[in-house]
């Protein structure tokens, strides 16, 4: 697309701010990578919908903290990583992307939810009467 990949986090972050600005009615903004001036976006969202930082890295933890609402950690981040991450952050909220197997343990981490992947309707049945 054009888009070179270094500096990506920056436009990821400005972009954040961007969104922000048009969720709040701001009918301008001034970044390095985007701006506008006497915008309109309608209808304003109310609430204003959550942003979900996914990722591991400490620049994605960065992000969900000072722009996101969530932290979604990559799928390589496991209840260990995540029970750092939140003995550190306590105010952050993590909702990691797991397999059923693995929900008691992020959640026993501090994560205040997961995304469940179920492979077939009989685990969703299982799943559903485990967490009941």
């Amino acid at each position: 697309m054009g888009v070179p990949f270094r500096g990506r986090g920056r436009r990821g972050d400005e972009v954040i701010r961007v969104v922000r600005a048009l969720w709040k009615g701001e009918r301008s903004f001034e970044g390095r990578h985007w701006s506008f001036d006497g915008a309109t976006f309608q209808p304003l969202p109310e609430p204003a919908p959550e942003i979900w930082v996914g990722g591991s890295s400490e620049r994605a933890i960065r992000r969900a903290l000072e722009l996101g609402d969530v932290w979604h950690p990559s799928r390589r981040s496991d209840a260990p990583h995540v029970r750092r991450v939140k003995e550190e952050h306590p105010e952050l909220r993590v909702v990691p992307r797991t397999r059923p197997e693995l929900v008691d343990g992020f959640l026993e981490a501090g994560a205040e939810g997961v995304v469940v992947t179920l492979p077939d309707k009989a685990a969703m049945r299982d799943f559903v009467r485990r967490y009941r």
